[in-house]
């Protein structure tokens, strides 16, 4: 229901935010005419050098 371009400016506006990001996608693409259920996975990654450093 959203082209490549609108899913990444609202990620460029609201990736801080993943939970608020995938809220507003979802929120697009109803009304948008999301005729069927409508999933959003948003992933980040982080290049601390060390597996596991970001959980430790």
């Amino acid at each position: 229901m959203l082209p490549d371009a609108d899913i990444a400016e609202v990620l460029g506006a609201l990736g801080a935010n993943p939970r608020l990001a995938a809220e507003h996608l979802v929120d697009l693409a109803n009304d948008r005419g999301g005729v069927d259920n409508i999933s959003v996975v948003i992933v980040s990654s982080c290049t601390s050098g060390r597996l596991g450093a970001e959980l430790g």
